[in-house]
């Protein structure tokens, strides 16, 4: 494992490297105002709420899951004198490196090493993982999957449960973990606990106590959840919409929208991440990938995919880590190469313009 360690670091240096670097070409796109953060363009959108629930506590961003700013509040409270953006930053840094490590030992068992190296590596070039160095959850809770995960392989339930647990506190969809550690759970050969059972079915536990806080505090346990549907994103937070509706809803804005509109652009590209994903599910299923790794692409997308709009889609899509097997399965390396590049190179266009202020996912 301390071998890849250097190699690791070199690539998420490079990578970083070239990312600051593309920040000093921003200027040749116009800046579209709304939610910007001033100097600090990796906490725009979301990154404002975060940063204003660790300074403030809740106001009326409670669809916000509450692990991430607080780790920002807790850290600026030892570091005072640093910017809270930067530490923001630092810890999504930390958790990437964290998660990389991880998805390292979890598919060393699987994988060869040089198909880890091509998994990782599509991983950082996709086109909206400079998230993972954003003030948004992603690289948090890309860590506390996969590490969940990890330690469920090596039948140490109480830790695989504990940190599902805090998946369930980082995003909405966090408690959803407990499909695929269940899966595990009742899969492999070895004798089962009622307690390691018990455990994990409490992974849920940090939703629910979420929940209560949004009952005592507004009285209404679900409220973190109905407020994404004041977004005016079409999205239903009420209803389950069968994605097939939100495609012909896609199709209708694609066919409708003039090109020149950059809402057309990003339907576009939120449509193309919907059908990388679900295909890509076939095609883990067709590879006979682990059967929990499967089933945790599957529920964690077909939530958001259920909720009648594919916004936000081509962001969520990252901590999907599964779905990165399937470029290791590729045999012709130009192939691999020319989506590699291609990918990278969408990647900063839409670093560009996120920090531009355009919304990208």
């Amino acid at each position: 494992m301390k071998k890849h360690i250097p190699l690791l670091l070199g690539i998420v240096g490079v990578w970083i490297l070239v990312l600051t670097i593309i920040l000093n070409f921003t200027s040749i796109i116009a800046i579209r105002l709304g939610y910007i953060y001033s100097h600090f363009p990796l906490a725009n959108f979301d990154g404002v709420h975060y940063l204003e629930i660790a300074k403030n506590g809740y106001t009326n961003n409670m669809r916000f899951m509450p692990l991430y700013p607080l780790l920002i509040r807790v850290v600026s409270s030892f570091i005072p004198f640093v910017p809270s953006y930067w530490i923001g930053a630092f810890i999504s840094l930390f958790f990437l490196i964290g998660s990389l490590l991880y998805l390292i030992k979890l598919l060393h068992s699987d994988y060869l090493n040089n198909q880890s190296r091509i998994i990782i590596l599509s991983l950082l070039v996709f086109p909206t993982s400079f998230f993972f160095l954003s003030v948004y959850s992603e690289s948090l809770f890309l860590f506390l999957a996969v590490s969940s995960l990890y330690y469920a392989r090596k039948r140490k339930w109480m830790l695989a449960a504990l940190l599902g647990f805090f998946s369930s506190l980082t995003r909405i969809v966090g408690f959803l973990i407990v499909v695929p550690l269940l899966i595990e759970f009742f899969s492999q050969k070895s004798v089962k606990k009622n307690h390691h059972l018990i455990a994990l079915l409490l992974v849920p536990l940090g939703t629910a106590l979420y929940a209560l806080y949004n009952y005592v505090r507004w009285g209404n346990p679900l409220l973190f959840i109905q407020a994404h549907s004041q977004l005016s994103n079409g999205r239903s937070s009420t209803s389950l919409i069968f994605f097939p509706q939100t495609l012909y809803r896609y199709f209708k804005i694609l066919t409708t929208v003039s090109v020149s509109l950059w809402e057309w652009k990003m339907a576009l590209v939120e449509v193309l991440a919907f059908c990388f994903a679900a295909i890509g599910v076939y095609i883990l299923w067709k590879l006979k990938v682990r059967l929990s790794y499967i089933i945790y692409t599957l529920v964690s997308l077909l939530v958001p995919a259920s909720t009648g709009t594919f916004t936000g889609l081509p962001r969520y899509i990252i901590v999907l880590f599964p779905l990165f097997i399937i470029f290791s399965a590729l045999k012709n390396r130009v192939i691999l190469i020319s989506i590699l590049i291609l990918s990278f190179i969408l990647q900063i266009l839409l670093f560009l313009y996120f920090s531009r202020g355009y919304y990208v996912a």
